[in-house]
């Protein structure tokens, strides 16, 4: 991954942020960076800069689910993963962590303290609570779930997006939006 200077256009390398093929990035407001690995099993992760807003340095976790859940949502943590082998390529060191695989994770988003991705070959969106910056503890659940009805404190709905195949998914009554793609043609 590469940061690029806005004022002068440099580009500079980040390789503590962990090797992999990414897509949707995001700052939490602790200054933590979301992130994912959209391959099949794809991994979630998490990096703790060790200088908030600093990305030349910090410790990655991958997000491993504990409960025992065969959909692997439940209870679950941020485990370290080696600072070293991380440069390298980081889905291997996530996957001998025991991370928890999904199926080619993207699009993420933040939104009142919980983490969504959607999880495209498995045709759902799960939400991750980011609950207590000084904590590795979290909770895994579904928001939306390919025929599964979910419960949802006010009705969702879809709306068609600009290109084919992808839409926003919301509570009706909200004003934010959870874009998701649907891969489904």
């Amino acid at each position: 991954m590469y940061e690029i200077d806005p004022v002068t256009g440099d580009a500079v390398a980040r390789p503590a942020v962990g090797s992999r093929s990414h897509e949707g990035l995001r700052f939490d407001a602790h200054g933590n960076f979301y992130g994912i690995s959209e391959t099949s099993p794809g991994f979630i992760y998490k990096f703790v800069p060790d200088a908030w807003g600093d990305l030349s340095a910090g410790q990655l976790y991958a997000l491993k689910v504990t409960s025992g859940d065969p959909d692997r949502v439940g209870a679950a943590v941020w485990v370290p993963l080696d600072r070293n082998a991380v440069q390298v390529r980081s889905d291997p060191v996530a996957a001998a962590a025991g991370a928890t695989g999904y199926g080619r994770p993207e699009d993420v988003e933040i939104a009142g303290g919980v983490l969504y991705v959607a999880i495209t070959s498995e045709h759902r969106v799960i939400g991750i609570d980011l609950g207590s910056p000084d904590s590795d503890a979290t909770f895994v659940f579904d928001l939306v779930r390919v025929g599964v009805q979910r419960r949802c404190r006010l009705p969702l709905t879809r709306q068609p997006r600009a290109r084919p195949g992808q839409h926003a998914v919301h509570c009706r009554g909200s004003r934010r939006q959870l874009p998701v793609e649907d891969d489904r043609r």
